[in-house]
């Protein structure tokens, strides 16, 4: 675990005007599954998001499949056609849900108005495979990280035009693929983490300026890089575990529990709760506080995905969608029971 400490270190120093990292332990409710459901798109799942207001979601093959959640059974409402060739790799909303953002293996990043289902822009910069996209907080900025071993960092205008800011090359002789960019501290940082175990953190309040960098002995592979919703805990995917680090610099845990690699994992919108899955076909969800599952699900083939709807649905439960290659998407709807 010692050598995630070097990332929190880096996070801290660029996070420094933040608030105070420590961790309460909340109390601990049992963990409910309150209703699951799923369906099919019959096309090869790469990835998926919901929309802000989380009655969207949005799952991408080479065209990306809009789904209205918000009720009891999954409705289609749309198919944005894409048809980027070889597949979507990374998908992602902006704040205000009016663009949806994604890269994919034709290594172009992309820019989508979901309700009119027209493409806005469309940029073919990267060299490789584009394998992570993330809106910063006040949607006015996009980075995109690709197998071409550089994040580009664009300003997006409100018809989601996209310019090119920076492009974001290592200072370091760990250059590997980029497979995830994440906004920190309000959008004032980027840190983005490498297929090779290597993990940056960039400054971005005046210019983009590289203020560490940190290479696990192993590389993690296609590495799986997310950030609790208040920012003070990290998850890190690593083989067939997830590490958890606090942006003070200290290891919170270990999650071990797949049989294969992590695909994905992804923090519940109160921060309470991780989902990962795996290549092995299992879905699990997490207590932060126990580092525990509280609920298992194992499924025929391999999934590839995970995302939270970032707030409740109308009964108040915790919406979870994951993806299988298959193009089977599992909802199940989490709540805490007394």
């Amino acid at each position: 675990m010692k050598r995630f400490f070097v990332l929190g270190a880096f996070l801290v120093s660029v996070m420094a005007t933040s608030e105070s990292t420590s961790l309460a332990q909340p109390k601990q409710l049992p963990v409910k599954l309150n209703a699951e459901t799923k369906f099919e798109i019959k096309h090869h799942i790469h990835c998926l998001t919901f929309s802000p207001d989380g009655k969207t979601l949005a799952v991408a093959e080479e065209n990306v499949h809009l789904y209205d959640v918000s009720g009891e059974s999954p409705k289609a409402i749309g198919v944005l056609k894409s048809r980027v060739g070889f597949g979507i790799r990374s998908i992602a909303f902006s704040p205000d849900g009016k663009l949806l953002a994604f890269g994919g293996c034709d290594h172009s990043v992309r820019v989508w108005d979901p309700t009119a289902q027209k493409e806005q822009f469309r940029a073919n910069d990267h060299r490789g495979d584009v394998r992570s996209v993330a809106f910063s907080p006040d949607g006015r900025l996009l980075a995109s990280g690709s197998n071409d071993r550089t994040a580009i960092l664009w300003s997006v205008a409100n018809d989601g035009k996209l310019t090119e800011q920076s492009v974001i090359k290592a200072e370091d002789k760990f250059a590997s693929a980029v497979c995830a960019v994440v906004f920190a501290n309000k959008g004032k940082a980027l840190v983005t983490g490498g297929s090779n175990g290597t993990f940056r953190v960039f400054g971005l309040d005046k210019g983009v300026k590289q203020a560490g960098g940190f290479k696990a002995k192993s590389g993690s592979g296609d590495v799986s890089v997310v950030s609790s919703p208040d920012g003070k805990l990290w998850g890190i995917s690593d083989h067939k575990a997830v590490h958890l680090l606090t942006s003070a610099g200290a290891a919170a845990g270990t999650l071990e529990g797949h049989k294969e690699n992590v695909s994905d994992v992804a923090f519940s919108p109160d921060g309470k709760l991780l989902a990962t899955v795996g290549r092995d076909g299992t879905l699990h969800v997490w207590s932060i506080a126990a580092k525990m599952p509280r609920i298992t699900k194992e499924r025929p083939g391999k999934f590839t995905s995970v995302a939270w709807a970032p707030v409740p649905d109308a009964a108040g439960n915790m919406v979870l969608a994951a993806g299988l290659e298959d193009g089977t998407v599992w909802i199940l709807k989490v709540g805490y029971g007394k």
